[in-house]
């Protein structure tokens, strides 16, 4: 308990400090390790998930992103160890991460972290992530000649530590975590602020063959405004997967996924903007994932 004190009060403390900006994406509903270490190893066979965001629109600049991340049970049963890769592009800004994550099950009361479908294990774990990650800003290419802040290109190498701790049981789970908590060093070209994530959820079994995952995510950032996505999933016996979200930034999404073949899964979201006013800036997205469970 003392330990689970010390986290949270390092988790909060640390919100006030920098961090670099992060994209937004869905893939916490189909993998919350992408926000929150302490996931690693959370379910006993690896898991591997590869996801893609981006616009069709056609216009120069538009964001991409790129996720893959893998983790699993190592070393014994309270251990995981995962790896996530990013890649982000807006415009003539690119950043591109690797991490690697350490976590460990404080209570772990199922052996090999599952149970019957449609609940979740006991578990409390806390979580360990570094990395580092690569700032580019390729301002030359904007041809920009009578403006002194455009006439070298930025490059910038910035490691980082980040915290996560995930609480669950029967039908409830809850996560908190700063994935890039501490920076070894910042630059004053860099816009940097830090992300707290606070991820629950809780699952209604409407019968033996179909649920509803109630997802919701708090996302602070400084200098930002606060962030609430909230999503209702409906599962058909871990097979057929029909989404619906809203995100307070003024969006709404459509997600559809299913399972390929044992194990692999396919799932798309479609994303709209709502307000005039952010139509204006931004368009509608697609983000595809593929999320493979190696069953052991």
């Amino acid at each position: 308990m003392r330990i689970f004190v010390i986290l949270i009060s390092m988790l909060l403390m640390a919100f006030s400090s920098m961090a670099q900006q992060q994209p937004s994406n869905y893939n916490y509903l189909i993998d919350p390790f992408s926000i929150n270490p302490a996931m690693a190893g959370y379910e006993f066979d690896p898991i591997f998930n590869l996801s893609a965001k981006g616009s069709f629109q056609g216009m120069d600049g538009a964001p991409r992103s790129m996720f893959f991340s893998t983790h699993g049970k190592a070393l014994s049963p309270k251990v995981g160890l995962g790896l996530n890769f990013f890649s982000d592009k807006i415009g003539v800004t690119s950043t591109n991460g690797v991490y690697g994550s350490y976590s460990y099950s404080l209570i772990s009361k199922n052996k090999n972290s599952f149970t019957s479908w449609g609940f979740h294990p006991h578990v409390l774990s806390f979580g360990l992530r570094a990395g580092v990650s690569f700032f580019n800003e390729n301002l030359r290419s904007l041809d920009i000649d009578d403006d002194p802040n455009f006439e070298k290109n930025i490059s910038i190498v910035t490691p980082s530590v980040g915290l996560g701790i995930y609480y669950s049981k029967n039908k409830f789970f809850a996560g908190l975590s700063i994935p890039e908590i501490l920076t070894i060093w910042e630059d004053q070209n860099l816009n940097l602020s830090r992300h707290l994530f606070l991820n629950s959820g809780y699952e209604l079994i409407l019968n033996p063959k179909s649920k509803i995952q109630l997802n919701s995510l708090i996302k602070m950032v400084k200098g930002s405004p606060l962030q609430i996505d909230g999503n209702a999933i409906l599962e058909l016996k871990d097979k057929i997967r029909l989404g619906l979200g809203y995100r307070s930034i003024s969006y709404v999404n459509f997600m559809v996924g299913f399972e390929f073949i044992n194990g692999l899964d396919f799932n798309y979201f479609y994303e709209i903007p709502l307000s005039s006013n952010v139509q204006k800036i931004n368009f509608n997205n697609h983000e595809i994932s593929l999320r493979y469970r190696l069953r052991r």
